[in-house]
């Protein structure tokens, strides 16, 4: 029973939320070199799993893009298998917004990821896949 939890713990930790925006960053051009700073030394603290998590959520957010939904707090849940080389083998929608056109943005995302050729290596098996949900994010919101 405790190696279950263990692993039912583990399957917990790998959920992530991916938060995308489609807004246009109107900073200067030296803001986004020190996001991208902070962001590196942010990576660095973190332990591999989670180093991982943010670099794949890094990676599919530059792939999304949609139109502006019509109810700005939707989400869609998408359980994502990444291959040990880090290639994205299968996705599967599991939970829709309730917009077509939304989770297929999301889902489109990582159709564009995969179709990249960018693999991101997991430093160890993953047991089963990630859970995404994407969503935008609050200070998009109205």
């Amino acid at each position: 029973m405790h190696a279950h939890n263990n692993k039912l713990l583990f399957l917990i930790s790998l959920t992530i939320l991916l938060i995308c925006s489609c807004t246009i960053d109107s900073t200067s051009p030296s803001e986004p070199a020190k996001k991208e700073a902070n962001s590196i030394a942010a990576t660095r603290k973190m332990a591999p799993t989670e180093s991982y998590i943010h670099n794949f959520m890094e990676t599919v957010r530059q792939y999304w893009a949609f139109s502006s939904p019509l109810d700005e707090s939707m989400a869609c849940t998408i359980d994502v298998d990444v291959s040990p080389d880090g290639e994205i083998v299968a996705y599967k929608l599991i939970k829709s917004s309730g917009n077509k056109y939304f989770d297929n943005s999301a889902l489109n995302a990582l159709v564009r990821t995969q179709r990249s050729g960018v693999r991101l290596p997991p430093p160890e098996p993953l047991p089963k896949g990630l859970t995404i949900i994407f969503n935008l994010p609050k200070s998009s919101r109205r």
